[in-house]
Order: C-alpha cells, then sequence, then structure tokens
C-alpha cells in the first residue's frame, strides 16, 4: 500500500468514473447523465483540492493542537492497483471524535476501509465512514453502525402528501434564538441525541434566509416550529436542502413538521427536489420523512472492527 497528496489527471478519471458508478438508483431515474457526472465532478475535485489545500489542514491543527497543516492532507492511498481517496474528519468538530472519510475509491469496501484506517492511523480514528445506495447494509467483514440517511423527493409528491401548514418569513435573529430554545429543550427530551443532531450554524441560517427560505410555520395563529432550506448538491442530485426545522416544544408529534415540508415543497417548482440528511436513530425526523413521500436515496456508515461510531 502506498499514499500520496498529489494525485494526477489518470487517477482523477478513475476516481470520478468509479463514484459516478456508485451514484444511487433513484439519482439516476430522475437525472440525466451528463449533469450527474458534472455534479459528482465537482464535488470530487472539491475532495481533490483538499489534497493540497494547507488551509485544510490547519482547520485540524487549531483543533488538534499538533502537527503540521500537510500532517491532515486528504490521502490518495493506492492498494493492489485500486484507489481510494481518503480524508481525517471531526465528528461535530469534536477532536476527541475523530474518524476517516472515504470520499471516492475504486476498491472494494473491505480494501477501501482498511487503507483509509491505516494511513491514518496516528490520529486513532474511532471508524471509517463510507456511503451506500439505498437503504440496505452493504456486505462487509467490519461491523457497520449507521450514521445518516439521505431522503428526497420531487416537490409535486411532496405537496400532495398531505394537509399544508402557513408560513411567514422569519427573521434571522428570531430563529436563531428559537433554535437555541428548542435545541435546549430537545437535549433535556432526546440526550441519546445530543451532539448526532446538531442546530443549523448562522451561517446556514443567513443562506436560506438570503434565498428567501427562513420561514416559521404556523398551527392557527402559532409559530409551531422553524424551516430553513437553500439550494444544494448532494451525492450527485441538485435540489432544496432542509438545513434546518426545530418544532417548538408545545407543538411535539402533532405532525406539523410534515404539514412545513408540504408547504414548502408547494413553494417550488414540481420538478424540483425536497431534500436532507437525518440521523439514523432520528426516529422522528425520519418519519417525517416518509410522512411526506421522501425516500432513502443514500445512507452513510461507520464502519470498525468493534462497532464504535463516533
Amino acid at each position: 500500500m502506498t499514499s500520496t497528496r498529489g494525485i494526477h489527471a489518470e487517477a482523477r478519471g478513475e476516481l470520478l468514473a468509479a463514484h459516478v458508478a456508485a451514484v444511487a438508483p433513484l439519482v439516476r431515474a430522475w437525472c440525466d447523465v451528463a449533469e450527474i457526472e458534472r455534479r459528482v465532478a465537482e464535488q470530487v475535485d472539491e475532495e481533490i483540492g483538499r489534497a493540497t489545500d494547507p488551509e485544510f489542514g490547519k482547520f485540524f491543527v487549531e483543533r488538534l493542537g499538533v502537527g503540521e497543516p500537510e500532517d491532515y492532507l486528504q490521502r490518495l492511498v493506492q492498494v493492489e492497483g485500486r484507489l481510494v481517496l481518503c480524508g481525517l474528519r471531526l465528528f461535530g468538530g469534536d477532536a476527541s471524535k475523530a474518524f476517516v472519510e472515504v470520499v471516492a475509491t475504486t476498491a472494494p469496501l473491505n480494501e477501501a476501509v482498511d487503507a483509509a484506517m491505516s494511513v491514518f492511523a496516528r490520529f486513532n480514528p474511532i471508524a471509517v465512514r463510507i456511503e451506500s445506495a439505498g437503504e440496505s447494509c452493504p456486505a462487509s467483514e467490519h461491523i457497520l453502525v449507521p450514521d445518516t440517511m439521505f431522503y428526497a423527493e420531487h416537490a409535486s409528491v411532496v405537496a400532495g402528501s398531505g394537509a399544508i401548514a402557513e408560513l411567514e418569513p422569519a427573521s434571522l435573529r428570531e430563529a436563531e434564538c428559537f433554535v437555541v430554545d428548542c435545541y435546549a429543550a430537545f437535549a433535556e427530551s432526546d440526550p441519546e441525541l445530543v451532539g448526532r443532531v446538531p442546530p443549523a450554524s448562522r451561517e446556514e441560517l443567513e443562506e436560506c434566509a438570503r434565498e428567501g427560505r427562513l420561514t416559521w410555520w404556523l398551527l392557527g395563529d402559532e409559530r409551531a416550529g422553524l424551516i430553513g432550506v437553500c439550494p444544494a448538491t448532494l451525492g450527485g442530485l441538485a435540489g432544496m436542502l432542509i438545513v434546518e426545522e426545530c418544532v417548538h416544544p408545545a407543538f411535539r408529534g402533532r405532525g406539523s413538521a410534515a404539514m412545513a415540508q408540504r408547504a414548502v415543497a408547494a413553494q417550488l417548482p414540481r420538478t424540483d427536489v425536497l431534500m436532507g440528511t437525518i440521523d439514523a436513530s432520528n426516529h422522528a425526523s425520519r418519519r417525517t420523512a416518509q410522512a411526506v413521500g421522501r425516500r432513502v436515496v443514500s445512507q452513510t456508515w461507520f464502519a470498525s472492527v468493534d462497532g464504535r461510531r463516533p
């Protein structure tokens, strides 16, 4: 096994081809092949850039307090002629929760996981994160623990799936305060999810506000929750990403979040896609996604020899 930071054109081409081939069947059914290839190329090129970008490495030096930026650059690992592009990550920005992300690979799953773990072994990563299409667990010699699930569906399907809430614009200041209060209540009611379901950052809320898509949803005259969406591309699929969705504690369990998603979808062109990632253990959010007809496009998993996850 050999490791390098620089990535030549031939390796880029192989990684792109493998990544395009791994795109989920739902995405292939919804999107033109050329468009998928363009989006995947943009994502992979961004990740390739992190193999030589010192600013990317500085993030880890600041968090971990050891080493030089180049120590943390992404690596291209070669295993018996197969390629694995991987990089170090900190779950939730927590220095004690280091893991390795397999960004793109031409290698079989088990070899990719072993190579990614080995090249960053000095940082004692807890696990390696991989992605698979659909909801089924991929075959592996490692113990796989579910991480996130990527749900998506066309706006016309979501909007037509049931009752719709009324929306009204939210100011950034009020939205920030509401998010803080909701997540404080969430920490008390669902402590096992704290740290795994983080609130949106100010920058993310600002982006939603700039798009005019940071809104309250109402039940009667009361603000039942806040939802923020913005354009994004994930897994070769372009659409409107749900960045934040938080329900006032008094309105939890009433199905109002589904009404909010339908209302957002009703404002979009019919062929647009409403999408978002959900922690696999966040059963309430998964039920909401299913209630509006969103389907599982892909899923991420943590692979390890002992079943741990960050």
